[in-house]
Parts: C-alpha cells; sequence; structure tokens
C-alpha cells in the first residue's frame, strides 16, 4: 500500500504541515485539523551547537530553502539520529520537494527510536489523512493517543479523520472529547458539522 500511495500522491505531501512553536494550540492549516502546535521536547540540546543547527533548519524551511533545511537537520541527525525534532523537520523538507518515500521514512524512523512519544505517531497520521489514506491514517493516530489521551487537538485530529471515513457521530464524539479536554475551537467545528448529524438522528 505504501509504495502505491508513493507512487500516485507524491505532490499532496508538498503541503503537511508541521509545528513551530512550543507549548501552543492553535487551528492547524490541514483541512480545518486541529493539532497540537508544538516542537518536540528534544528541541532544545545540551549542545548548543546542534541548537544552532536545528534554528538555522527552521529558518530554511521558513525561506523555502528545502535542500539546505535537509542539510541543516542530517547534520544534527549524524551526532542525534534519533532526535524527533530533525526527523520530523526533515521530512517536512524532503515532501516540499516531493521525496514522498524519504519523508515517510523519516517519520517512521521517529517512531523507531522514540517508540513511546506520540509525535511520530500523530505526524505520520497527519501525512496518511493528507493523501486520503484514512484507514492509515486512523491507526496511526489511535497509537498517538495511546500514548498520551489527554491531547486535546489530537483527538481533533482524529475527529477529523473519522468524519473523512464517513464516521460522523464518532467524528462529533472526538471532537466533544477536545473540547473538554481545552480546545475551545473544536466547539466551533461541532457547531459546524454535527448540528446536521443530531437533526438527522433526531429524524430517524
Amino acid at each position: 500500500m505504501k509504495n502505491i500511495l508513493f507512487s500516485t500522491v507524491t505532490l499532496a505531501l508538498v503541503a503537511f504541515p508541521f509545528f513551530c512553536n512550543a507549548q501552543e494550540i492553535k487551528q492547524d492549516t490541514l483541512d480545518e485539523v486541529q493539532i497540537t502546535d508544538s516542537i518536540p521536547s528534544d528541541l532544545y540540546f545540551e549542545d548548543e551547537t546542534q541548537n544552532y543547527l536545528m534554528h538555522e533548519a527552521n529558518r530554511m524551511m521558513a525561506a523555502q530553502n528545502y535542500k539546505a533545511a535537509i542539510a541543516k537537520t542530517s547534520e544534527v541527525l549524524s551526532k542525534e539520529p534519533g532526535s524527533t525534532s530533525a526527523l520530523v523537520l526533515r521530512a517536512r523538507a524532503k515532501a516540499a520537494m516531493a521525496d514522498t518515500a524519504g519523508a515517510f521514512h523519516d517519520l517512521r524512523q521517529a517512531i523507531k527510536y522514540n517508540p513511546e512519544s506520540p509525535d511520530g505517531y500523530v505526524y505520520l497520521s497527519i501525512a496518511y489523512y493528507k493523501v486520503k489514506a484514512y484507514r492509515e491514517a486512523y491507526k496511526w493516530v489511535n497509537q498517538g493517543l495511546e500514548k498520551d489521551p489527554q491531547d486535546a487537538a489530537v483527538y481533533a485530529q482524529r475527529g477529523e479523520i473519522r468524519y473523512a471515513m464517513g464516521d460522523k457521530h464518532g467524528a462529533c464524539m472526538d471532537w466533544s472529547r477536545a473540547g473538554d479536554l481545552g480546545l475551545l475551537s473544536a466547539y466551533d467545528t461541532i457547531f459546524e458539522k454535527c448540528t446536521e448529524v443530531s437533526m438527522t438522528e433526531g429524524a430517524e
């Protein structure tokens, strides 16, 4: 299945989002998906050179200099091969250069090196969602929630996936859970997409 995705939807990954500001939750740009807008906790290394390289990699991404971003993150990974931050950022740069296979590889490496962290699972779910591989996206987001069942934004993301799969009731339940956990924008999604579901159920 993965090989089929690589050959048919390469350009779809160019726009899949990643997160830039620590300790914030806000609306993401990926088809109204709400996701935790945070850098994985390993961004700040003890080695200041590594911190500088990550800063430069982020700056290169913002300037759309993807080759330079890949080079900088690769330098980080040469010393810290399990850095989720560097792997995710490099995956973003590879996707922007239409290297879909490379992007998926880096995201899977993030999971391999950090199996107890939810970040790799969630980012891989986003990638699959973007290419409309909803069952794969659903599988990976569930694994992310197993690692952190209190992440409001990931519940909201799963709501989007379930909605795309036709499970509107399940989607509304996830958005409600996201709202209960503090993601207030989830209530806007409920108002927009769940009123019709409630009316339909009432008519039945």
